[in-house]
């Protein structure tokens, strides 16, 4: 037993699956993709609406690694757009996204160095 909370993340979209997590004794679940792609979706929980599953269309690349990436990056556009108060009026494709990633990764790293190497 640990008094440390746990928490457990990963492919809860629907109530039935969190109600599992959560009567196994699991302290928090994370439900990233679900608030993605569907951002009332803890207030439709509580309302006890149907919820229809919260799926991002996973590509299928040969690489599994890339994939999920993309597929990362879908649900990380999605979170941006939701922050700023925007509506997601389409979804974007996941290579799009993937790129997208890979783009402003290399301007966070290339911003990072800059500043390293002004204070050094």
């Amino acid at each position: 037993a640990s008094t440390v909370p746990i928490m457990l993340t990963g492919g809860i979209s629907r109530r039935a699956v969190l109600e599992d997590v959560l009567a196994a004794g699991i302290d928090i679940a994370g439900m990233a993709t679900a608030l993605a792609l569907v951002p009332d979706f803890p207030a439709k929980l509580q309302r006890g609406e149907s919820i229809p599953p919260a799926k991002v269309v996973t590509p299928n690349w040969p690489n599994r690694a890339i994939a999920s990436l993309a597929t990362m990056g879908v649900v990380k556009w999605n979170m941006g757009k939701h922050s700023r108060g925007a509506r997601i009026r389409w979804q974007i494709w996941p290579v799009f996204a993937l790129i997208l990633e890979l783009f402003l990764n290399w301007k966070r790293v290339r911003t990072f160095t800059r500043v390293r190497q002004k204070t050094e």
